[in-house]
């Protein structure tokens, strides 16, 4: 909750993905929601606000660079290229 109000995040991206985040934060407060919940609202307002979240972010992209469709991508491209005995 303090970041979504703390003068790091970007004023003009104060819309609806934004306001959800800080009514579930509030509500987490409260005790009506989980924290959890709360927490994956601040996430999409960081996503919509184009801001890295870590480790979320990092991890994601650690998967994608590990996936096996990654793999295959990568390897056509060296076939194209000539780059890959065959």
């Amino acid at each position: 909750m303090d970041i979504l109000m703390s003068e790091r995040w970007p004023r003009h991206l104060n819309g609806p993905t934004w306001q959800h985040a800080l009514a579930s934060c509030l509500r987490s407060l409260q005790g009506e929601l989980p924290p959890t919940r709360a927490r994956q609202a601040c996430v999409s307002a960081a996503r919509a606000a184009h801001l890295k979240v870590l480790p979320d972010d990092e991890q994601r992209l650690r998967s994608r660079a590990a996936s096996p469709r990654r793999k295959v991508v990568v390897r056509r491209r060296e076939l194209e290229a000539g780059s890959v005995d065959g």
